[in-house]
């Protein structure tokens, strides 16, 4: 398996990697000013913005290797975002994981974004990461990120058999080992076990659900093609939500993720980003030793 993509912030010494990406002809071809670099002009640049309260730099890295960079830029009331992958790792589905920890990063600040209309691969990462057509002007597509919303969940038809048709694609889970019936499914929708319960919406495309328990412990299960939103939905849900007061030795003092523990890609995405685990739970019945 391949290694997660995190960030951490740009350094001066990563201005060699920034000015050669910006100045390969493939990127500089999609980029709003494709002029080459001058390095004086660039470590200028850079040594001001590392300096800066409105400019945030963010390295996306693979295994500690600098695969690309996620920019925003503050400007009155909302950030300006700009996306580019170092030229060997563009092509493999990094630009999302990375646009979407840089947004995890930078708050609920609004953000905006300007991509050339032909640069397909740009603006279907956006979209993916829940930014929104807004206009065109002069070749350029420009785009809003609409923030996550919840859509509660409550027992009627077409959310049963919507939270179905996402159990049906799940590769993992911790509450059954068979696809359980749609009879005994739609049984359990109308006990909404739940503290709370949602639908998760990116701009207008449902893209997964995530539930509350009352022991502060967090289910998030997001639709394939998906799972690099969930530091995006993480931090939202952090924002959003209040843990329950702390009960000793019956509920954590903050909120706790369930994992199954076969999943060894969103097991691999928590590490990386720094979260710590806290158990692993096994099953004990009777005859086992």
């Amino acid at each position: 398996m391949l290694g997660m993509i995190t960030v951490r912030l740009a350094k001066v010494s990563d201005a060699k990697s920034l000015f050669d990406w910006r100045n390969d002809p493939n990127i500089r071809a999609v980029s709003e000013q494709t002029k080459p670099l001058i390095w004086e002009d660039h470590i200028r640049w850079l040594t001001h913005t590392l300096q800066s309260n409105t400019e945030h730099v963010f390295i996306g890295e693979q295994d500690g290797v600098p695969i690309g960079v996620v920019r925003f830029s503050v400007e009155h009331d909302h950030a300006l975002v700009s996306l580019a992958l170092a030229p060997e790792a563009q092509g493999k589905g990094y630009g999302k994981s990375l646009l979407a920890l840089g947004i995890a990063q930078i708050g609920s600040m609004p953000i905006r974004a300007r991509i050339r209309s032909d640069n397909v691969a740009s603006r279907n990462c956006f979209a993916a990461c829940g930014f929104l057509e807004t206009s065109r002007v002069k070749g350029f597509c420009c785009y809003n990120y609409i923030r996550l919303t919840f859509k509660e969940i409550v027992p009627k038809d077409d959310h049963i058999t919507a939270l179905y048709e996402a159990l049906k694609l799940r590769k993992h889970a911790i509450s059954h080992v068979n696809l359980p019936s749609f009879e005994d499914h739609k049984e359990f929708i109308k006990k909404h076990p739940y503290r709370s319960w949602n639908f998760v919406l990116a701009a207008t495309e449902c893209i997964g659900n995530f539930y509350l328990q009352n022991d502060n412990s967090i289910g998030v299960h997001l639709l394939p093609g998906y799972d690099h939103m969930l530091p995006v939905l993480l931090k939202q849900i952090l924002h959003d939500y209040d843990p329950l007061p702390e009960i000793k030795s019956k509920r954590s003092a903050g909120f706790v993720l369930h994992v199954p523990i076969g999943d060894h890609e969103r097991r691999a995405q928590m590490n990386a980003n720094g979260h710590m685990p806290l158990q692993i739970t096994y099953t004990l019945e009777k005859g086992q030793v």
